[in-house]
């Protein structure tokens, strides 16, 4: 019997004592390592092959599969306790935001001058009458020192400069584009962009038709664009600036352009208020030097005067102060005359909006909550997380 790699072949014989020959009686082959042959007396005996090497390997691989199974498991599960801890800290550091944004409400509902407000007060500085800070990295549980709150949005990071509540009140109202005045600021804060006249009366004509609050030409082919309602969020104009570059230049770069633009503009104005007044207290100077200029473009520097008596002096807290104000710093002709217009059409003491924005952390996850609330009718007037 011989075999060749896997097959092993074989042929029995007789021998023939007569003829004096072997006799072939019988040949073939099979697989060498399925079973081995052995003589006997009677014949042919097939054995079976040993087994305990397959069941070795069959064994080994029977491991191996419960071994990638557990590993597997183990990994699920360590996903698992990763998303439950997620969620867990996503859940606290939301109501981290939500105390913040609380605790915010509360110091506007106790804000104890009730007839002005300025930027000198606890909701502006975050500071108590001890200078201690009331809404900056708070700790809410010692046991938890990870676990802060800040009321305020980092304007400055390497200052490490906080804003806490902003006044929606010191901005300039679009949803009162309307008024003669305000039309006017509107278009002094766009032309300290460097626009064209022609392109800010452009703008200020799609605000109006937004707003509704001028007719659109019912052949115009895009009169169903206009929302012809007040904007109920200052980021609407942006898409108003988009479709003004969409007009003027093609579609190709009228959102970059948009947004370039907005993002200059858009801290000088806001949607919130029913007066349309802006807070001379707490006006930033862009603002303040719009109103005076739209008032009478001879007074600008009033726009300083102002600043620096409010600042150094004392908030104005009503028209006599005001009053006060025009014949003790000898302000020019043209700048008591603007003054005492602004008293009468453009100016206001007291706010009732104001931005909220709070932020709760927990070393992990953060959460910020973004809250204009209406102290005068109690109300949050708008919500936004992220």
């Amino acid at each position: 019997m011989a075999h060749n790699g896997t097959v092993a072949k074989f042929s029995l014989y007789r021998h023939s004592e007569a003829e004096g020959r072997r006799i072939s009686t019988l040949t073939g082959s099979f697989p060498f390592t399925s079973f081995r042959v052995r003589m006997t007396e009677n014949g042919i005996s097939q054995q079976p092959h040993n087994k305990k090497g397959s069941v070795l390997i069959i064994a080994l691989w029977i491991l191996a599969l419960l071994v990638i199974f557990a590993v597997g498991l183990g990994h699920r599960a360590a996903i698992n306790l990763k998303l439950s801890g997620y969620q867990k800290d996503r859940l606290k550091s939301n109501y981290l935001a939500r105390g913040g944004l609380a605790l915010a409400i509360l110091e506007l509902k106790n804000d104890s001058t009730t007839d002005f407000d300025s930027l000198n007060e606890a909701w502006s500085t975050g500071l108590d009458i001890n200078n201690n800070n009331i809404f900056k990295k708070i700790i809410i549980n010692d046991k938890y020192p990870k676990d802060i709150v800040t009321v305020a949005s980092l304007d400055d990071e390497s200052a490490n400069k906080f804003i806490c509540l902003t006044d929606e009140e010191r901005k300039i109202n679009l949803n009162k584009i309307s008024d003669a005045n305000t039309e006017k600021q509107v278009e002094q804060i766009f032309l300290k962009t460097g626009l064209e006249s022609a392109d800010i009366g452009a703008i200020i004509a799609i605000i109006k038709k937004w707003a509704g609050v001028k007719p659109v030409d019912a052949a115009d082919p895009d009169k169903d664009i206009f929302k012809k309602a007040r904007l109920k969020v200052p980021e609407e104009l942006l898409f108003i600036l988009e479709y003004f570059y969409t007009q003027k230049d093609g579609s190709d770069k009228a959102r970059d352009k948009a947004q370039g633009l907005y993002l200059k503009v858009k801290d000088y104005f806001t949607v919130y208020g029913s007066t349309g007044k802006i807070n001379i207290n707490t006006a930033s100077q862009e603002v303040l030097n719009a109103v005076v200029v739209a008032t009478d473009p001879l007074a600008q520097g009033l726009t300083d005067k102002i600043i620096n008596y409010r600042d150094n002096t004392a908030p104005f807290k009503s028209d006599a102060d005001v009053d006060a104000f025009i014949t003790t710093t000898g302000l020019s002709g043209n700048e008591q005359t603007a003054m005492n217009s602004m008293k009468a059409n453009s100016i206001a003491y007291k706010s009732n909006n104001f931005k909220i924005e709070s932020v709760g952390d927990t070393g992990k996850v953060s959460k910020r909550i973004i809250a204009i609330f209406d102290r005068s009718n109690k109300e949050i007037v708008k919500w936004h997380e992220k």
